[in-house]
């Protein structure tokens, strides 16, 4: 997707936002880059995501970083609830990256959106 090739160039890298003495449970994390405290907030948000609830912050790190389905699975429920509280699809697509108007975000994923677009025929 998109999201995945702009977040971390398509799985190159798993880990961001990491800085000198600061936990891993703080980095976003895996080939959607979603954080720890993203994943549990969504968990709550939606009746399906209720098994991830019950996992620790390290367990949710390695889900995350290891397991692209499940970072798909956060990252499709944080956007669908972006959508469903914001006023419009470019601030829900600036609001996946932490803001509510994030043009150069928004037109990173419009460019990555056209390239997939060249070789996916529908």
């Amino acid at each position: 997707s998109a999201m995945c090739l702009v977040e971390s160039e398509a799985g190159k890298k798993l880990i961001g936002d990491v800085k000198k003495n600061v936990p891993i449970t703080k980095a976003s994390l895996g080939v959607l880059q979603i954080q720890v405290p993203t994943a549990k907030f969504i968990a709550k948000k939606f009746k399906r995501l209720k098994f991830v609830r019950k996992l620790s912050n390290y367990q949710l790190v390695n889900k995350l970083v290891t397991d692209v389905k499940f970072s798909a699975l956060i990252a499709a429920h944080y956007l669908v609830w972006l959508r469903n509280t914001r006023k419009n699809y470019y601030h829900a697509i600036s609001g996946y990256n932490g803001g509510y108007r994030n043009w150069r975000y928004y037109s990173r994923i419009k460019r990555k959106l056209r390239i997939i677009k060249k070789y996916v025929r529908m």
